[in-house]
């Protein structure tokens, strides 16, 4: 976790080592939780996370072959990204993030998850 953070925050770009580092970040994920037999469903959505692998998801798989975890993950992810601090941009507002990820459905985001999402968000206000 500690890599993964200073990764997040490291204001200049990854070196090959640091890159390839990180793209071990979900198998280690799967490895700590794989003996708590309660957390069994999220090793799934860690080989999800495998399956997008570090050259996008567009230069292997699109639409329904894309694995239902992974897209609700994709949404989850930028959502997340847009509404922290980077280094190389803030936090946009919970409005902004949102009215981005509206604009990315239909092309970067599957419309149907985009809708649930937006109702979880809007409960959340």
């Amino acid at each position: 976790m500690a890599l993964a953070k200073a990764s997040c925050l490291k204001k200049a770009s990854l070196t090959a080592g640091s890159f390839e580092e990180i793209k071990k970040h979900p198998q280690i994920g799967a490895d700590i939780i794989r003996p708590i037999q309660s957390l069994h469903g999220l090793i799934r959505l860690f080989s999800i996370i495998m399956s997008i692998g570090w050259q996008g998801l567009s230069s292997r798989i699109k639409g329904e072959d894309i694995p239902i975890g992974a897209r609700i993950i994709a949404i989850a992810d930028v959502y997340q990204a847009l509404i922290s601090d980077r280094p190389y941009h803030k936090a946009f507002s919970r409005n902004v993030a949102i009215n981005i990820i509206k604009k990315a459905s239909g092309t970067q985001f599957d419309p149907r998850i985009v809708n649930v999402f937006l109702k979880i968000v809007e409960k959340k206000k």
